[in-house]
């Protein structure tokens, strides 16, 4: 019972960091617009670091910091909205790996690799206490692996007879796209980031944990409504 709510759990949290990365990118495009309308909020501290410069001089370099503060501002808000995203998919991801161990360990057979057993680990457990064992330490690899590789290996498991759910499509190179993305954001090349389809790729994040949480859900008769 515990393992079924924390994957309902799962599926109400990832809505809601979504949710919320969204209100997050609005509320500061909203406050932004507002700065720019006042005039004190940029001219002040220029006045303050060029006491000396001309009138010329002082609106060149306020507009100038205008668009560079803005600017920042805004890519800031998108990169820790993205990064606060995938985080919450990645940690979708893994509760539904949990969870189909627990169901059905012997659906990840395939990817443990040839495992050596022992007399004792024979004599000690059932095949199926076995399975989990091994399955369980596998999970601690899975959460050590990307987001892209995650979703292949769960893939591996399920295996969807389509990657079609609603209107949402899984594509593994949108998805490394999405996850190299936030590895320029956790590593500071904001500036470098292309954050031109951010809401997109943070709606692609949410459908891909529901996906994802829709086929774990059909294949063991759960409901995540």
């Amino acid at each position: 019972m515990e393992s079924k709510i924390q994957f309902l759990t799962a599926k109400v949290k990832l809505l809601h960091m979504a949710g919320y990365a969204h209100t997050m990118i609005r509320t500061m495009s909203y406050g932004l617009l507002k700065a720019i309308k006042d005039n004190d909020f940029f001219e002040q501290p220029v006045r303050d670091l060029f006491p000396s410069a001309t009138d010329d001089q002082l609106s060149e370099i306020i507009k100038l910091k205008r668009d560079r503060d803005l600017d920042q501002a805004l890519n800031g808000a998108k990169a820790a909205s993205l990064i606060f995203v995938h985080t919450g998919l990645e940690s979708c991801i893994e509760t539904i790996a949990r969870f189909g161990v627990e169901q059905n360990p012997y659906d990840w057979v395939h990817l443990f690799g040839n495992k050596k057993i022992t007399i004792n680990e024979v004599i000690d457990n059932d095949s199926s206490e076995l399975m989990k064992n091994y399955a369980s330490k596998y999970l601690k690899a899975f959460s050590r692996e990307t987001l892209p590789e995650k979703a292949k290996i769960l893939l591996s498991v399920l295996k969807p007879e389509s990657g079609q759910y609603r209107s949402y499509r899984y594509n593994y190179e949108t998805l490394d796209r999405i996850d190299r993305l936030r590895h320029q954001c956790a590593h500071g090349e904001i500036d470098l980031a292309d954050f031109s389809n951010i809401y997109s790729d943070i709606d692609y994040l949410k459908s891909t944990g529901e996906y994802f949480l829709h086929l774990m859900a059909i294949k063991h008769n759960v409901s995540v409504d």
